[in-house]
């Protein structure tokens, strides 16, 4: 009887060592991951492009055009790494700001490849957004894992009757203004 119990302890050692390792193996998964984290390559972005310009003819003989001209687009992020935070290593938060700047919408005249007698419709139009991104959102949830922010700058809108009246044509809506 001794024997048969002396052999079953040497398989409840065997399955306490096995927990054991177990548990270790998981915390240096864990910290591994976090070291991972912190040691990651980033990707720093300052993108600057000049965005479309986009032309449509009120018919297809007409030399009166609407035309958007999206101005520039801008986009950089920065990293920021939460020094108040109780986990180490600290979690890093990615800032990305997309700006699109100088925006106009106009009527004109296209003729010999040039824009004759130019009417703002809306004047330069700036839009500002902030996207927050949590790197460490499966460790560190007290930052939401995505935070939006967005601004549109005031803007200057024009009304002039002749330019209302185009507008209908151009976006094929069946109203008259």
């Amino acid at each position: 009887l001794y024997s048969i119990l002396a052999f079953i302890d040497n398989f409840q050692a065997a399955k306490q060592a096995l927990a054991e390792a177990t548990v270790q193996a998981a915390g240096m998964a864990a910290t591994g991951v976090k070291e991972l984290a912190q040691r990651s390559s980033r990707m720093a972005l300052d993108i600057n492009i000049k965005a479309p310009v986009v032309v449509i003819p009120q018919s297809p003989v007409s030399e009166n055009v609407f035309v958007a001209d999206f101005g520039l687009i801008t986009m950089t992020n920065t990293f920021h790494m939460i020094t108040e935070s109780q986990s180490s290593p600290p979690p890093v938060i990615d800032l990305i700001t997309i700006k699109l700047s100088e925006m106009r919408l106009y009527r004109s005249r296209f003729i010999n490849d040039a824009y004759q007698e130019v009417l703002d419709l809306l004047l330069p139009l700036n839009l500002e957004v902030v996207v927050e991104r949590n790197l460490c959102w499966e460790w560190y949830q007290e930052v939401p894992c995505f935070n939006v922010n967005a601004q549109l700058k005031p803007m200057e809108v024009e009304s002039i009757q002749n330019v209302l009246v185009m507008l209908p044509t151009i976006c094929k809506c069946p109203a008259a203004f």
